[in-house]
């Protein structure tokens, strides 16, 4: 089992992602028309989907709940390896065939059928296209809440993403920092010298996801927030090697540097060099 995605049906899909993030206090991970989801931990997601959507999606699902008297209320949609087999083992084992496995218009390949009390349960696997599109959104936004913490200067989300064994090559001393827990320590003492408001600047982010490997490259400038435009600071380059570990994307290793000048061995603060 690579990930579950636990599904309610509900009746306002803004209304119950208000609702949804206000209780679970966290932001959406995807919020567009038709879907709405909140990843909670460990390969576990809650997804928000209209009624009118599922019943377009499953109108035979939901033409046997009103006969029944048991309509659908929500759906356990089960990310694994090979949807087919799994869509058949269950089938099987006594489930009821809602629809065969078939390519969906969101691009995962799933099969949904009704367990033995009549919940629908959905055996998908995503493409290698679909996969990448979607890891790489998801890489893109935990750097953006990694900048969003950095200005509000908050430690423990601002290490929320790194591996317990990172290991970090920072631009200054000492030459390397393996251990979320000195790392932790490093950015502790830094936030002694930050400006009470602190803006931080990203430009040219590139992502590459391959499997269960990510790499992000860009360049971060950051510094006070008012004296920001007049007296912009340097620009640091980044990058991040990020390894997908219990189905969450984490920061395995970390790399931020400045150019220097060879034959002075000055560091190069024109950003423009």
């Amino acid at each position: 089992m690579r990930a579950a995605h636990f599904i309610l049906y509900v009746r306002e899909q803004t209304a119950s992602a208000r609702f949804y993030a206000s209780a679970l206090g966290i932001v959406p991970r995807l919020d567009v028309p038709g879907m709405t989801e909140f990843m909670l931990r460990d390969g576990c997601v809650l997804g928000l989907m209209p009624c009118a959507g599922a019943r377009r999606l499953l109108p035979t699902a939901f033409r046997q709940g009103v006969e029944d008297d048991r309509l659908p209320h929500c759906e356990l949609y089960l990310l694994v390896a090979d949807a087919q087999e799994a869509h058949a083992r269950a089938l099987a084992a006594g489930a009821t065939e809602v629809s065969a496995v078939m390519r969906r218009d969101w691009g995962d390949d799933a099969g949904y059928c009704f367990d033995v009390d009549g919940h629908v349960i959905a055996f998908a696997q995503r493409s290698n296209a679909v996969c990448d599109a979607s890891d790489v959104s998801e890489i893109e936004r935990l750097w953006e809440a990694w900048c969003r913490s950095l200005e509000q200067k908050d430690l423990d989300a601002l290490m929320r993403s790194y591996a317990a064994d990172v290991k970090f090559f920072d631009v200054k001393p000492p030459l390397e920092s393996i251990g979320i827990e000195r790392l932790r320590s490093c950015w502790a003492q830094c936030f002694t010298y930050f400006p009470t408001t602190l803006r931080a600047e990203t430009r040219d982010l590139a992502v590459q996801v391959s499997g269960d490997l990510a790499f992000l490259a860009c360049q971060l400038r950051f510094g006070p927030a008012p004296d920001f435009q007049k007296k912009p600071p340097p620009w640091f380059r980044v990058t991040r090697c990020y390894s997908r570990q219990s189905q969450e994307w984490r920061i395995v290793h970390e790399h931020c540097s400045m150019p220097f000048d060879p034959h002075t061995g000055a560091v190069v603060f024109n950003s423009e060099c």
